[in-house]
């Protein structure tokens, strides 16, 4: 195998739907979220290390950025690795990084990683019934 067709992913990215989070640019503490307008994200998938958010373009978002995310009163911070414009620009999907969650906000992200999937043999024996 070459080097070059190597994944750098860590861990498997999974799918995840209803997750909807708030974030804001260069906000690093609990009451940074409470005092700027916070945007909304939703979580399009989650692997062990960072997420994939689908949330409205900012110019003010730049790739490098660290940015406090929240949820349902729990809070963290992400580093912005990727942002790809889509649907003319409007919105756009963004690759972020886990730097730091409290155990809840981690709880609701990463427990979507931990619950089992079926496997090969198990998609396979079911097409054979």
């Amino acid at each position: 195998m070459s080097i070059a067709n190597r994944s750098r992913r860590l861990g498997e990215r999974l799918d995840v739907s209803g997750i909807v989070i708030e974030w804001n640019v260069g906000a690093h503490r609990r009451s940074a979220l409470r005092r700027r307008r916070a945007l909304r994200a939703d979580v399009i998938d989650v692997s062990v290390t960072g997420a994939q958010l689908l949330a409205p373009s900012d110019n003010r978002l730049a790739v490098g950025d660290v940015v406090s995310i929240g949820a349902y009163g729990d809070v963290g911070s992400v580093r912005i690795r990727r942002i790809a414009p889509v649907n003319n620009g409007k919105i756009s999907v963004f690759g972020v990084e886990f730097l730091e969650l409290e155990p809840a906000l981690a709880s609701l992200l990463v427990t979507t990683v931990a619950e089992p999937r079926p496997t090969a043999q198990d998609v396979v024996w079911q097409r054979d019934n």
